[in-house]
């Protein structure tokens, strides 16, 4: 009976530890997928976001008008911000939001670059869940040089659900009540930021003090929601031409060999760990008792031959 309950434990944990394994192998597919295509294009909006289509999931970003652009040349700051509109469809559910995306301040051609961003967003409420509980300030940190994790991208995604900008109480559209930018290096292990914003964008007017700032900002909800004009939440083919939706997702099926690989490999791992922990002893035992037989058959043949 415990040979059983130790047998069941056992493909419990190997079936927990495929499906952590198989989440990796998917992550790793996508981090190559990332690396080798859409990092290149990382101060390219539009050339961006079509990768983030794929994965991320979107269904389509605009591509113009932008929700709010700003280019600062200060020196020893330069930086781009652009905020625009996105959305994600499947069958039964339609969900409008806008990314807001930092670019522009990071140069992958240099060896000593070592620039990093820091991103945090209030709302009016609390309307970030994460730790477990509503929030009304998320932040973000994006290091360039770190490989890809959905924790890690130069964009800040904002949509029409809980969660995000969503009043959790009666579910109405929240605004946003301040963005900070700030800018840092990497030390080390550490990340060491700037004691000023770079860029500060408020709803109402704000003493605090910013390299570059703009106070009255808002995104009204009808400035980017979208998807209550297509039928069945599918745009149409004018519609696409007409609100420049960009629907492209890039196929990264010829990056299944990571997974795969990985996912291979640990098959093969249980394999070998199955057949020692449950299979070696009898297989041995089998053999050893065969040779045991055919030794004693081979003496009784010598005998009746003598």
């Amino acid at each position: 009976m415990i040979k059983w309950i130790w047998r069941i434990l056992y493909f419990i944990v190997v079936l927990f530890v495929g499906l952590q394994i198989f989440g990796f192998g998917q992550v790793q597919q996508l981090s190559t997928y990332y690396n080798e295509n859409a990092k290149n294009s990382i101060n390219s909006p539009n050339d961006y976001m079509i990768h983030m289509n794929t994965l991320l999931g979107l269904s389509y970003f605009r591509e113009e008008p932008n929700l709010f652009e700003f280019t600062s040349d200060t020196e020893g700051e330069e930086f781009s911000v652009v905020i625009k509109t996105v959305g994600a469809i499947s069958e039964d559910l339609g969900v409008d939001g806008f990314a807001i995306m930092v670019y522009n301040f990071y140069n992958f051609d240099s060896e000593t670059e070592n620039k990093i961003f820091k991103l945090t967003i209030e709302m009016d409420e609390k309307t970030f869940f994460y730790g477990g509980e509503y929030q009304s300030r998320k932040t973000i940190v994006f290091d360039p040089e770190k490989n890809f994790s959905y924790d890690n991208l130069p964009i800040f995604f904002m949509f029409d659900y809980l969660g995000f900008n969503l009043d959790p109480e009666n579910q109405d559209y929240v605004e946003i009540k301040r963005i900070e930018l700030t800018f840092g290096l990497v030390e080390g292990d550490d990340y060491i930021f700037n004691d000023h914003f770079s860029f500060l964008a408020t709803k109402e007017p704000s003493r605090a003090a910013a390299t570059h700032k703009f106070e009255n900002f808002n995104i009204e909800e009808s400035q980017y929601n979208l998807i209550s004009n297509f039928e069945n939440y599918i745009p149409t083919e004018e519609q696409i031409a007409s609100l420049n939706l960009n629907l492209q997702k890039p196929d990264i099926s010829q990056y299944n060999y990571v997974s795969d690989r990985i996912n291979i490999v640990y098959i093969i791992f249980v394999l070998f760990l199955t057949y020692f922990l449950f299979f070696n002893k009898k297989v041995i035992e089998y053999i050893k008792t065969k040779s045991k037989k055919e030794s004693l058959k081979q003496k009784s043949n010598a005998i009746f031959k003598d």
